[in-house]
């Protein structure tokens, strides 16, 4: 295969996959202004930026009180400069902070080998970008959630339209006879009649209940159908609190972020580990977990040449 067209197939397959992701993304926007951003759910905890009434915000997970949200590009963070040659991290983990100092809270993480984007500096500490994982809070008082849109199903072919019939000529006479044995003579001097039904529109879907055991947040929109993809992995085993045995993640850098948590055949989900997924289903938010829960409906193998 000439590799040109085979790197244009990649990028085409991962703007696949980044479009869907930006497709399912939930909002917070601001309803207020000067509203602070924290670094903890705790309104104790130091304000590390503000953002302004019509602001829309990027949510990672929804709990009760607090929306965890990834942070505005212009927001600034702080790491240690002993860990770091050339703008490289040369540590296993390097915890980016709030500010700059042991004292404030840390943020998110960089890996060893990833490349720091440096804003300034003060004494031993570098004022930084976030890292991927970077997470701040916003009270839920002060924001609306933004669901995505479901998808349209797709509309259904337009019945042919017949040509129009030529001026001065019968359109009947335009069609072929049919043959002899087609029609028996008193079946073509009397039409059968037509019945029409009263069909709906599209097939009306019943409510599924949500997971008796899950303890779901009180929130609008609880069930509602989404579709995800991701890489399909195992649930950590460390995790006793995960809502699923398996889960999607995506790659940010060198971590594997966890997208949503799955319920569904834990065989099939077996079969499938390792592979790049579409899930189709219902998608419910749990207390204290910061993924949703997808009670999986269909799923399907994507593949990216």
């Amino acid at each position: 295969m000439n590799i040109r067209y085979a790197l244009w197939g990649l990028c085409i397959g991962w703007l696949a996959v980044w479009s869907a992701e930006a497709d399912t993304q939930i909002l917070a926007r601001v309803n207020a202004d000067r509203v602070n951003l924290r670094a903890r759910p705790d309104q104790q905890s130091e304000t590390v930026s503000q953002v302004g009434i019509g602001d829309a915000l990027a949510v990672r997970s929804i709990q009760d009180a607090w929306i965890e949200i990834v942070p505005p590009e212009s927001v600034d963070f702080w790491v240690h400069r002993e860990f770091i040659v050339d703008d490289i991290v040369v540590v296993n983990r390097l915890n980016v902070r709030s500010g700059a100092g042991i004292n404030y809270n840390v943020v998110g993480s960089y890996s060893r080998g990833e490349t720091i984007k440096r804003r300034g500096s003060f004494g031993e500490w570098l004022k930084v970008s976030a890292p991927s994982d970077a997470s701040l809070w916003v009270s839920r008082d002060l924001v609306e959630l933004i669901y995505p849109p479901v998808p349209a199903p797709a509309p259904e072919a337009a019945p042919p339209v017949p040509p129009p019939a030529m001026e001065g000529v019968a359109a009947s006479s335009l069609a072929p006879p049919p043959p002899e044995s087609a029609l028996a003579p008193d079946e073509a001097e009397e039409p059968a009649p037509a019945f029409v039904f009263d069909v709906p529109a599209e097939p009306v879907r019943p409510s599924i209940p949500p997971p008796s055991d899950l303890r779901l947040i009180p929130l609008d929109g609880q069930g509602r159908e989404v579709q995800r993809e991701g890489l399909l992995k195992r649930s950590p085993t460390l995790l006793f609190n995960a809502p699923g045995s398996h889960r999607l993640v995506k790659r940010e850098g060198n971590k594997l972020i966890t997208t949503a948590y799955l319920r569904g055949n834990a065989a099939q989900l077996n079969a499938l580990i390792d592979r790049h997924l579409l899930i189709r289903g219902r998608e419910y938010w749990v207390e204290d977990v910061k993924a949703p829960v997808i009670v999986i409906e269909t799923i399907e193998k994507r593949t990216f040449f």
